[in-house]
């Protein structure tokens, strides 16, 4: 008790936890949209996060970079995200719960999945998912502004390989 207040003492939040990312973005609800618009960078990369703290409503306006970390599934990802979302090096089986659009470049290299399904519909700059197990393009986006890499996989064919891209 110091000044007449009593000091409560609060238990330190997990980083990277729902409750932490709920208690830091609190404030960043759009109350026209009920959409919660995330400013800047989110780091998580070579931490040991299992599951990401989003809803499928927020939209990030920068980068994601959950990189190198134990994730097994997308499931938690924001809906939306304005930079770059990276998951590579994790181990994802499946794509399932993956932001709908990216308007940077969208990696998920590196992964033990064998579909491209659940995917990002849209991405603006960049796609790579080269160093995976797979099978089929199956889920790719249709159209890509920039490159698509899809290499060192176990493909036969390229069917359902994105019908336009503008980069390599």
């Amino acid at each position: 008790k110091r000044y007449g207040i009593k000091r409560e003492w609060i238990k330190p939040l997990e980083y990277g936890s729902k409750a932490w990312f709920d208690y830091v973005y609190r404030s960043s609800i759009d109350n026209a949209t009920g959409h919660r618009a995330i400013g800047g960078d989110i780091l998580f990369a070579n931490f040991p996060i299992h599951t990401l703290p989003f809803e499928s409503t927020d939209e990030v306006l920068g980068d994601v970079d959950a990189s190198n970390t134990p994730l097994k599934t997308l499931e938690g990802s924001p809906g939306y995200v304005y930079g770059w979302f990276d998951v590579s090096d994790c181990s994802l089986k499946s794509l399932k719960g993956a932001p709908q659009t990216i308007d940077g470049e969208f990696i998920c290299s590196n992964n033990h999945l064998t579909t491209l399904e659940g995917g990002p519909k849209k991405v603006g700059i960049h796609y790579s998912c080269e160093k995976n197990n797979l099978k089929t393009l199956k889920g790719a986006p249709e159209l890509i502004k920039g490159d698509f890499n899809c290499s060192e996989n176990n493909l036969k064919s390229l069917q359902y390989a994105p019908a336009v891209v503008y980069g390599d």
